[in-house]
């Protein structure tokens, strides 16, 4: 029997999908926990999901309609309104939990003082999904240790908007929980909870204002599902723009022209819209940079995603670069390709104890979410919950370079990681990639420091013989320090370069530029799916008295 108020609200908003609900819901009854409500928010009184709920029979199930059809983000904020938990996750009518995600939970809530436990799902392309090579596909990058990290919410932000983060990584009501606590302070400061077009980003960005810090765990409690039906893929993924069409119409309440942006249907521009808005509304006083070439790179990057637009798709990058003064020279745009490259398939090792699995739900005999979540939960090695969690706390500040030996690492949870100010990667298990034409590295020194520095950094190079060389120019206050050039005979390599006392201002900080002249992605190759244009690899830097690992 649910209490008067639960634990835990699982909350689904839902507009006319009753046959992906069903499966959805599936996943949310068969939870190994008891404390918790599920709010099924019909938007439109659908029958069919009306009858869908019934089918359950199940009394934590509490389902609420509109008469009429709201947009989402209303649709959201109404369903937001009728849960009771103290701690509340959104799921979409596609997607998934799994069976243990209460229970870990509570057992991570309990036992610290964090108000949002958040993590990264799984994927699953459900089979009726618009682009055929991805349809029935099951991405799971696996940790085979259940832990938890301390996230710095202010880092969090300042790489979102130097578009050195993905969206996903943030604190999202719709890959966490979120205590009450937290959605009643943004209440108070905003009125409502849920603000702009994308209800699950702007969530993120909400939180993470609200917060100082956020646990993430190492495993993930839900599966994201991609079905016919999402959102995303119906506007973002077709070939043809929808921002006109009767759906989005219904979906997105109108919004005042955004003069720093162009009016133009793409994922980025989009979702750049809302994070201008939140900038506006309460991060001026944080002192957050927006990065706009940033936005270009992810642009460019994606752009064969959409084949038959990758001509407005340029012309939009263009624009908006003229937009905002930057040189094209300085964005790294793809051939164009005919075809997507299919997708592989297997297990692959990232790292000691992490994996990425890649199934053909057809030979998996899978069928919808649920047989996803199910079979994904059989390759996870959870951590018995007797045993103590491990809390990791990295240290965010800019990372120091005595000249001492320090040495700085920029591996996944290493010393070095928050000196990646933006143009790399997501760190991996060895370092971490340069993505596009310009990587910027923020080092700090002694204050007023009066010799010069000697930073060995140990590099590699993608390159291959389709693309035998990569070359580098360092930079810093914008002017060339040195020229590197890597070739297919030696892809690794340990590169010195000295920095003047004059070239280190008063408070000791370092912003070095790395411009990459050929940077190239895999995908051009025909060598893999990676769509980044990768250049060089950081593996660390010390100064010229510390040895190299």
């Amino acid at each position: 029997m649910t209490s008067a108020s639960p634990k835990f609200s699982l909350v689904i908003p839902t507009l006319r999908r009753a046959g992906t609900l069903r499966h959805a819901l599936s996943t949310l009854v068969s939870q190994d926990y008891d404390d918790f409500e599920i709010i099924v928010q019909n938007n439109g009184h659908d029958p069919e999901t009306e009858q869908v709920v019934a089918s359950f029979a199940d009394r934590k199930i509490r389902c609420f309609s509109t008469e009429t059809v709201l947009p989402m983000t209303e649709n959201w904020e109404t369903a937001l309104k009728n849960a009771r938990g103290q701690f509340i996750t959104f799921i979409g009518d596609d997607d998934g939990l799994f069976p243990d995600a209460c229970k870990i939970a509570a057992r991570v809530l309990d036992q610290t003082s964090f108000e949002v436990v958040s993590w990264l799902p799984f994927c699953y392309y459900w089979p009726q999904h618009i682009i055929p090579h991805l349809a029935n596909h099951l991405i799971a990058r696996v940790n085979d240790d259940l832990f938890v990290e301390t996230i710095d919410t202010s880092y969090q932000l300042q790489q979102l908007y130097r578009f050195a983060l993905d969206y996903s990584r943030l604190p999202m009501i719709y890959n966490s929980f979120v205590a009450r606590s937290v959605i009643d302070r943004a209440i108070r400061t905003n009125g409502r909870y849920f603000l702009g077009l994308s209800p699950d980003v702007t969530s993120g960005i909400i939180n993470a204002t609200h917060l100082t810090h956020f646990a993430r765990l190492s495993q993930p409690l839900s599966m994201t599902g991609i079905s016919q039906h999402s959102t995303g893929a119906r506007r973002f993924v077709a070939n043809e723009p929808l921002s006109s069409s009767a759906i989005y119409q219904r979906d997105f309440t109108p919004l005042a022209r955004e003069p720093r942006l162009i009016e133009f249907d793409h994922l980025q521009v989009f979702i750049a819209r809302d994070m201008l808005f939140l900038h506006d509304l309460c991060l001026r006083s944080r002192g957050i940079d927006i990065d706009f070439q940033g936005l270009l790179e992810l642009m460019a990057m994606t752009i064969n995603e959409r084949p038959k637009l990758y001509d407005d798709t340029l012309a939009g990058i263009r624009a908006l670069a003229k937009l905002h003064h930057i040189d094209m020279n300085m964005i790294s745009i793809p051939a164009r390709l005919d075809h997507a490259h299919p997708m592989s398939r297997g297990i692959f090792s990232t790292g000691p104890r992490t994996r990425v699995f890649i199934v053909d739900g057809n030979e998996a005999g899978l069928t919808h979410i649920a047989d996803a979540v199910h079979f994904a939960m059989q390759h996870l090695k959870r951590s018995p919950l007797g045993q103590l969690i491990e809390v990791q706390s990295p240290n965010f500040d800019t990372p120091l370079i005595t000249g001492g030996g320090a040495l700085l690492e920029f591996r996944t949870g290493a010393n070095g990681v928050p000196a990646l100010y933006s143009g790399w990667a997501e760190v991996e298990n060895w370092g971490t990639w340069s993505v596009g034409k310009r990587a910027r590295l923020m080092l700090r020194t002694t204050p007023d420091r009066r010799t010069p520095l000697h930073l060995k950094f140990k590099l590699r190079a993608f390159v291959h013989p389709l693309h035998p060389e990569t070359h580098v120019v360092c930079r810093l206050r914008g002017k060339e320090i040195a020229k590197w050039s890597f070739r297919l005979n030696e892809p690794q390599d340990t590169r010195i370069l000295k920095i003047s006392a004059n070239n280190i201002d008063a408070s000791g900080n370092i912003a070095l530029e790395f411009l990459l002249l050929t940077p190239c992605a895999p995908s051009q190759l025909g060598i893999s799916a990676d769509i980044r244009p990768l250049g060089i690899g950081l593996e660390c830097v010390s100064d010229d008295s510390s040895p190299l690992v």
